[in-house]
């Protein structure tokens, strides 16, 4: 774990030459997804830093074109730079994601965000933590057993109208929380600070979910798509059609919610 906090840390510091600098913004192919110099270079670093570890590993990310044939065995899942939209905006809700999966399951996750100088990490039976002004303490998530008595993360940017949009407006909560990146999103749900968030991007993926998803999962929350059923990792393709994250408590409350409000997949 050390170790690959580190490499977080120092994928970090990549971003952060090039925030708030008017860094060049690319296109990918579908005219969404933007791409910057920093999220390169925090992929390029990562990938070089994990070869030399763990040089038989796969690795999957989401800015290179190198993806592993199966995900039986060890395979690691980075997202470079996560929230990349927020760090060309200026706004500090962007991180570096190192996630492990072994035989298609998340094991290990390392959300760090930079400009935030905030750690979460956690590790498969050895519990979730937080780092937060230089102080370290063991997160869980909250006990909020009512959707209506809990806090809701959205998206932090919303200048594009989605589909399931109209699903998370209609769920009434007791607060809504905004903020850019899927893992400090779901970081808020380990610490207990929020309590639930619903994907509404149909181009999330795995790199988007397996840090987080082992950070919150042994914070004592639960990841899975709107009809309860798990993330597989096994599968082909690299999205999800859609996932739910809560605090557990209130996830069969949430599955029951989102289907009442008319979703059909």
């Amino acid at each position: 774990m050390e170790e690959i906090i580190k490499i977080a840390k120092d994928a970090g510091k990549i971003t952060l030459k090039y925030f708030r600098k008017g860094i060049k913004v690319k296109f990918k192919r579908d005219r969404f997804d933007p791409v910057t110099r920093a999220d390169k270079e925090s992929d390029a670093y990562i990938r070089l830093e994990l070869k030399k570890l763990y040089p038989k590993d796969r690795i999957l990310s989401e800015e290179n074109l190198d993806v592993p044939s199966s995900y039986s065995g060890r395979v690691w899942i980075i997202d470079p730079l996560d929230g990349t939209k927020s760090f060309i905006e200026g706004k500090k809700d962007f991180s570096v994601m190192i996630g492990l999966c072994i035989d298609a399951v998340p094991v290990l996750g390392v959300v760090y965000a930079p400009a935030k100088d905030l750690l979460y990490y956690g590790e498969k039976g050895k519990g979730a933590f937080m780092i937060k002004n230089g102080i370290k303490k063991r997160i869980k998530v909250s006990k909020i057993g009512k959707i209506a008595d809990s806090t809701l993360i959205t998206r932090n940017i919303s200048k594009e109208r989605r589909e399931l949009d109209s699903i998370v407006d209609n769920i009434k909560v007791k607060k809504r929380k905004k903020i850019g990146s899927i893992g400090l999103k779901l970081g808020l749900i380990s610490n207990g600070e929020a309590d639930l968030y619903i994907m509404t991007n149909p181009r999330s993926s795995k790199w988007d979910t397996c840090a987080p998803q082992a950070i919150l999962e042994e914070a004592g929350g639960k990841m899975t798509h709107f009809s309860g059923d798990k993330l597989d990792y096994a599968q082909n393709s690299l999205q999800w059609d859609n996932f739910i994250a809560t605090n557990g408590k209130l996830h069969g409350g949430l599955v029951k919610t989102i289907k009442k409000l008319g979703y059909r997949h």
